[in-house]
């Protein structure tokens, strides 16, 4: 009996102990504000650029990628004779006759990429800068902030390319240390588990965090983060799903796949009449345009159940009444849910 009143009590003070870290966690996400970081980046060089360590991992890829540099009209040849494999070298596809050495495509290809930028409105080039004119990247980074303590920051670096921002690994090490600090300084939280069990929580919630205060943002080398995104997504569709029911007065009658297997569906979204199952291929697409699949093939459904559907050939042709409302009804659906969710486009 003892040992039953001990463990009861136990579960109590677990229980009050797990509710304050909760509040914690709520309490530092709470206190999350943007800050923007004002300093201006400028480069009259492609060398100096490098020379900054900007734009690394963008320069390699324009380097050594032929999709990329084909993009910015390059190509790249061995010369081959006989059983003997010549110099390599590359070429502007628009003058073949213009050949390059490896060292001087590299700088040339940079150039004409950060042109393209500039022609773009992704860089800005002042001609009466510096020697020679220089490129201004506009400063757009920001620095997640808390309120209660000003020395706390966890950076948010823009991607240029893509134009939004990316977490960096905010699972690290010095992160870990910052919100240590901070738990045992404001809150007087030092023992372990539940420094950890706070930590844990606040970086799976930071994602949606960032979502409610409207910033536009990428996972970067973050395996954790990416599983957490992913879930977040998830709940998204499932969200939709049951006001795609609601909107249709759809009962429980049917089931929706989403699959990464292109080779499953002849198309993005499919409607198996007999079954009363919905495919939709997920994989590299936005939300927006999945749940619009989905919405389309909920239509259908919806046809199927009406007994408008007879599994003529004709029922799925572009034009034919039934595709038609199908468009129709799902544009509708997805704009009224992206009304109460405007999250969904910026997942």
């Amino acid at each position: 009996m003892k040992k039953l009143i001990k463990h009861i009590l136990k579960e109590e003070v677990d229980n009050k102990v797990k509710k304050y870290l909760d509040y914690i966690v709520n309490t530092l996400l709470k206190d999350i504000y943007l800050k923007e970081n004002s300093d201006e980046v400028r480069f009259g060089s492609a060398s100096e650029l490098m020379d900054m360590n900007l734009f690394s991992e963008e320069i390699d890829e324009i380097t050594h990628n032929p999709l990329e540099y084909g993009k910015l009209g390059f190509e790249y040849k061995v010369w081959d004779e006989g059983d003997i494999e010549e110099e390599a070298y590359f070429f502007r596809t628009d003058y073949p006759n213009d050949v390059y050495s490896y060292d001087e495509f590299y700088y040339e290809v940079i150039y004409d990429w950060l042109h393209d930028l500039t022609d773009k409105g992704l860089l800005i080039y002042d001609e009466d800068s510096g020697d020679n004119g220089e490129w201004v990247v506009p400063s757009k980074y920001l620095t997640i902030k808390l309120k209660s303590d000003l020395s706390f920051s966890i950076p948010l670096y823009y991607d240029i390319i893509k134009q939004s921002y990316f977490i960096p690994d905010i699972s690290s090490t010095s992160l870990r240390i910052q919100i240590m600090t901070h738990l045992d300084k404001i809150y007087g939280v030092n023992h372990p588990s539940e420094m950890f069990y706070v930590i844990d929580n606040f970086i799976e919630s930071l994602p949606q965090r960032l979502k409610e205060l409207r910033v536009n943002f990428f996972i970067k080398n973050n395996r954790i983060l990416n599983k957490v995104i992913n879930n977040i997504n998830e709940g998204i569709v499932e969200d939709f799903i049951e006001f795609g029911k609601g909107e249709l007065s759809l009962g429980d009658d049917f089931k929706i796949n989403l699959t990464d297997n292109t080779d499953s569906v002849e198309t993005l979204g499919n409607y198996d009449i007999d079954g009363k199952v919905i495919t939709v291929v997920k994989k590299n697409r936005a939300i927006p345009d999945i749940i619009r699949s989905i919405a389309h093939e909920m239509v259908h459904h919806n046809q199927n159940v009406r007994g408008d559907l007879r599994g003529r050939g004709d029922e799925g042709e572009e034009g034919s009444p039934w595709e038609d409302e199908a468009n129709s009804k799902a544009g509708r659906l997805v704009r009224r849910f992206g009304d109460k969710n405007p999250e969904i486009y910026d997942l």
